[in-house]
């Protein structure tokens, strides 16, 4: 048991929702004394230089600066908008914001220039000299899961403040494809309200368009997310999966990749991991009492505290001994490219990590989803996909609700393949408007509907 385990376990859950409490009110303070010297600075902001066309000098602004790849869905929207950067220019530079060491040197192996800006104090000035000093042409910010505060407020608050800094310097920039939850942080909701104009907002689902149309006055468009943009690439390690796949499906069975993560609760227990492990062998067991299925356990996630391998190799330490060359484990660490190459071979993928759904999708693999934070129903409204193929978190601990969804996602994947084939290329290019601003230096109210 490491400490952090044993601290969840020893501490009173009073004491626990106190500390909590505490935190949450100090991050609000800080993202107000953001947010007030925001206000207080943009009116002396001005333009520094005209943008040109196309685009020679880059900011891709992350919304994991310390880590950088270790999410693979992190990993697809950088390198997806760096694709898009050096389609449109081939010699364009691109510098990636970071805040450690690490993410420095991982920014620097994927052929980056790296800038280290966001913990310093001033944050306001030292945005405004970074855009004067560099003078660049775009700036794409990865808005992700993140703009409506649900993973912290302060993180909410620089990006939007970083993002109405450029619109004010007349930089063009975009936000890109996100989503907006049912209960966005109210601070947040204030600074869109106050938004410079000029910053494009894509939103990468309809339900989060209508929400951010009726909670703020700040308008966005609809996309579909950056990342179905990302490239897939073919690997040894691809080719090794593709051999299994193929092996497999000369003999008339499907393979179905699977994906499950502790993510998918709030600060999951220890218990509640336990409990959807054990969940999950049993349902994958028995569907491959009754359908000719093997399972690729496919891990989309590298981070220690939060990543997948928490529940998935305990999930194929339990199975492998009764399905032997039907279940395998995608080993090692994968670029989000390598993890979407794998996902072209496959009949199916069921997955807890949207962005996997995603790579699925963008290769007309049919998929299903393990729903949390809603916003998988968005995903499956591109495809007009029914929601009957999304299970929530508490669902798949509850009766057979797990083994039931993986009979009717098998028994349908002929159709869906056939749905998602159809709609893929509208798809597609909804994800390809995140990149407007490539294309044109238009103001952002010009593209608003």
């Amino acid at each position: 048991m490491d400490v952090h385990d044993f601290l969840k376990e020893t501490i009173p859950p009073f004491l626990i929702n106190r500390i909590r409490e505490i935190k949450k009110a100090r991050h609000l303070k800080v993202a107000t004394v953001l947010k007030e010297a925001w206000e207080g600075k943009r009116a002396d902001v001005h333009c520094a230089r005209k943008a040109v066309l196309p685009p020679h000098r880059v900011v891709i602004i992350p919304g994991d600066q310390t880590k950088l790849f270790e999410s693979c869905g992190e990993d697809a929207m950088i390198m997806a908008t760096a694709s898009m950067v050096l389609q449109a220019n081939p010699a364009a530079e691109i510098t990636v914001l970071v805040t450690s060491k690490e993410a420095e040197a991982a920014g620097r192996d994927r052929g980056f220039r790296t800038a280290s800006i966001w913990n310093d104090g001033e944050f306001v000035d030292k945005l405004a000299r970074f855009y004067r000093e560099l003078g660049p042409d775009a700036i794409f910010v990865v808005g992700a899961d993140l703009i409506d505060g649900y993973y912290g407020e302060i993180w909410a608050a620089k990006l939007l403040i970083a993002a109405d800094i450029a619109a004010r310097m007349e930089i063009p920039v975009s936000i890109l494809g996100f989503s907006f939850n049912r209960n966005p942080s109210a601070l947040v909701l204030d600074i869109l309200n106050e938004l410079h104009q000029d910053v494009v907002l894509n939103v990468r689902e309809q339900t989060s368009l209508e929400r951010l149309h009726r909670l703020t006055s700040a308008r966005g468009i609809i996309v579909a997310d950056s990342a179905f943009s990302l490239r897939a690439e073919t690997t040894p390690s691809v080719e090794a999966i593709a051999s299994w796949v193929a092996q497999h499906q000369r003999t008339g069975q499907k393979v179905v990749a699977f994906n499950i993560h502790p993510m998918l609760f709030p600060r999951a227990s220890r218990e509640q991991i336990k409990t959807l492990i054990a969940k999950s062998a049993d349902a994958l067991s028995e569907v491959s009492k009754l359908r000719r299925v093997a399972w690729l356990l496919l891990p989309h996630d590298f981070r220690e505290e939060l990543g997948d391998e928490i529940c998935l190799r305990p999930l194929m330490n339990r199975l492998q001994p009764s399905l032997g060359n039907y279940i395998r484990y995608f080993e090692g660490e994968h670029l989000a490219s390598v993890l979407k190459g794998v996902s072209g071979t496959l009949d199916g993928i069921v997955t807890a990590r949207m962005h996997l759904a995603i790579a699925g999708l963008g290769q007309r693999v049919p998929v299903a989803g393990l729903a949390y934070q809603d916003k998988f129903e968005g995903l499956f409204g591109h495809f007009e996909l029914s929601e009957e193929f999304l299970l929530s978190p508490s669902a798949v601990l509850e009766n057979d609700n797990l083994r039931e969804l993986l009979l009717r996602f098998y028994d349908n994947i002929p159709r869906l393949k056939e749905m998602v084939i159809r709609r893929l290329p509208a798809v597609t290019a909804l994800s390809e408007v995140n990149f407007g601003i490539l294309q044109s230096n238009q103001p952002a109210a010009r593209f608003i509907r």
